[in-house]
């Protein structure tokens, strides 16, 4: 299995593509976002996962004479997972974070499982220089959907996210 130069847009498909078929989830329950906390709802889903693009930067020891031999990207990218709980009473927070079938700190572990130390594959070949690695992770919180359109407008949800880092090389032909 040879390793390959992709694009942003094939490395982030095969991100998804890696939680729909490892988590065995829908398309309407793993999808990109810009912003995680600009809530989107999946009809019917308890628990779903965005993932967001991060920060990049180039390698310029790579550059050579101003003139490209290779650009390699070291990029971020982030995985927010979403839980739907009723969060009415005040002893519900320890229920959101702790739950083990679905607490924020179980879907944690679920992200980490599935997307630490893999390497990705586009076309059945690898691209990422290196094992995909968390980086951080944020806080727990509570959001509040806010979509006068929608249903679910004041549901409350939980959310809980992991950043992990990616190194490719860019398909630039």
């Amino acid at each position: 299995m040879a390793r390959v130069d992709v694009t942003q847009l094939d490395a982030l498909n095969a991100i998804i593509a890696h939680f729909i078929s490892d988590l065995s989830l829908d398309a309407s329950r793993v999808f990109l976002t810009i912003d995680p906390l600009a809530v989107r709802v999946p009809r019917g889903a308890d628990w779903w996962l965005t993932v967001s693009v991060g920060e990049y930067t180039f390698k310029q020891e790579l550059l050579t004479g101003g003139v490209f031999e290779q650009c390699t990207e070291e990029t971020t990218f982030t995985v927010t997972a979403y839980m739907r709980m009723h969060l009415d009473q005040a002893d519900h927070d320890d229920q959101l974070v702790l739950d083990s079938t679905r607490g924020l700190f179980e879907l944690k572990r679920i992200i980490l499982k599935s997307m630490a130390s893999v390497d990705l594959q586009v076309a059945g070949n690898e691209f990422s220089r290196e094992l995909i690695t968390p980086q951080f992770s944020r806080a727990p919180m509570v959001v509040s959907v806010a979509d006068a359109e929608s249903a679910d407008d004041g549901l409350q949800i939980g959310v809980i996210s992991v950043t992990f880092g990616l190194i490719f090389d860019w398909d630039l032909s």
